[in-house]
């Protein structure tokens, strides 16, 4: 939830900013464009949603998190982990598998 706000609020201040930019590179309020306004802030967003997106399932878990070092069992998927494994068998025999 964090990154949702954080990326709205960045698109919205982002898109109003280029915006208001003048081709000189002033900034004038006379000039303001609200198509120009939606189109920056709806980029601004998807890119926002994009990367942190990609931070959070490809980056922080394998290379930041402070639980990247717990040993875990063998196998499992990168991004759906044991789940398919736990879904195809019965109960309580993934966990005599990992344990003996």
């Amino acid at each position: 939830m964090a990154l949702f706000k954080s990326v709205s609020a960045a698109a919205v201040v982002g898109g109003a900013l280029l915006a208001l930019r003048q081709p000189d590179g002033r900034l004038d309020a006379a000039h303001f464009s609200t198509a120009v306004f939606a189109r920056a802030s709806l980029t601004l967003w998807l890119a926002g949603l994009v990367l942190g997106a990609a931070w959070s399932v490809l980056v922080y878990p394998h290379f930041v998190s402070p639980l990247r070092h717990l040993p875990t069992p063998p196998g499992g998927h990168w991004l759906l982990g044991h789940g398919p494994f736990i879904v195809k068998s019965a109960p309580g025999v993934p966990v005599r598998t990992w344990y003996g």
